[in-house]
């Protein structure tokens, strides 16, 4: 019995760690493309770093100093917002 164990274990264990590999494998490709994904979106020629007039920025939630969400989508049509970052503003290095 316990060589018919040995036996089996021998050629079972390589095919679990052959799946975990495979399986990894597939998760970082998937994390590649998605980044790959972003990447081109980013550089492409409408995105190109600057801002097409007209054209509607994407939505999204910031914090203000007192921890209150804000959304750019609750000022749309209401008010002119200006976002502006200061890189290590306020610290040491």
């Amino acid at each position: 019995m316990d060589k018919f164990l040995s036996t089996i274990s021998i050629f079972l264990a390589p095919a679990i760690v052959a799946y975990g590999i495979a399986e990894t494998t597939k998760d970082l490709q998937m994390t590649t493309d998605m980044v790959e994904q972003q990447r081109q979106t980013l550089l492409s020629p409408t995105a190109g770093g600057r801002p097409i007039v007209g054209m509607v920025a994407p939505d999204f939630r910031l914090k203000d100093g007192s921890g209150k969400k804000h959304r750019l989508s609750d000022y749309c049509g209401k008010k002119n917002v200006v976002l502006a970052f200061y890189p290590k503003d306020f610290t040491g290095g």
